[in-house]
């Protein structure tokens, strides 16, 4: 999927044809909007966590902590932390407990584990991002064609004033793709996730 294919699509289903010359706003708005209400962009990053630490800061671009776990040894056994509410942490926290990590919480862009490291730890977060400003390439797969199409037809019609009128109906599919969309990754890192326990 490309802009210049999303620009095609919209410039038939508008039936404005060549006089929309331009849609990276609207794209722009949709993609950043699909990627921030649902984990469709991951990544991981694995940090060193040394001893005393308690916290550090989201991976660069992270929007949603997803999961993460900790290894003691390089080749040894990698143990998913459970996530727990920052209050439960804090309450936690009120000791000067140190361990193998066994929990995480987030607060301010911030991880928290608990116990504080005792060692030595390699801890990776698997999280979700928010599509780049840059729409050279669109990094959301063929799945998404329709949802992104309808969506960027919908911010169009929106950006002339029609948002309640014609754009109405493809505001309507694309939410309905988004929430379809939005079921199926939902149960795909339900599954990861307990893959574990």
């Amino acid at each position: 999927m490309t802009k210049a294919e999303i620009l095609t699509a919209v410039q038939n289903r508008t039936a404005r044809g060549s006089t929309i010359t331009s849609i990276d706003t609207e794209l722009l708005a949709v993609l950043i909007d699909i990627t921030a209400r649902h984990p469709f962009l991951k990544s991981s990053e694995a940090q060193s966590w040394t001893s005393g630490t308690a916290s550090k800061d989201f991976p660069t671009g992270a929007n949603r902590i997803l999961m993460v776990t900790c290894q003691l040894t390089a080749g040894g056994d990698t143990d998913p932390l459970i996530e727990i509410p920052f209050s439960k942490y804090l309450d936690k926290n009120r000791s000067s407990d140190s361990g193998v990590p066994q929990y995480w919480s987030v607060y301010n862009n911030e991880i928290y584990l608990y116990p504080k490291a005792n060692d030595t730890y390699t801890v990776t977060v698997y999280y979700s991002y928010i599509h780049p400003t840059s729409l050279v390439s669109i990094l959301l797969g063929e799945a998404f064609r329709e949802c992104v199409t309808e969506g960027t037809v919908f911010k169009w019609y929106e950006g002339i004033g029609r948002g309640d009128a014609e754009g109405v109906i493809h505001k309507q599919i694309y939410e309905n793709d988004l929430a379809t969309l939005g079921m199926r990754i939902a149960d795909q890192v339900a599954d990861t996730v307990s893959g574990y326990y």
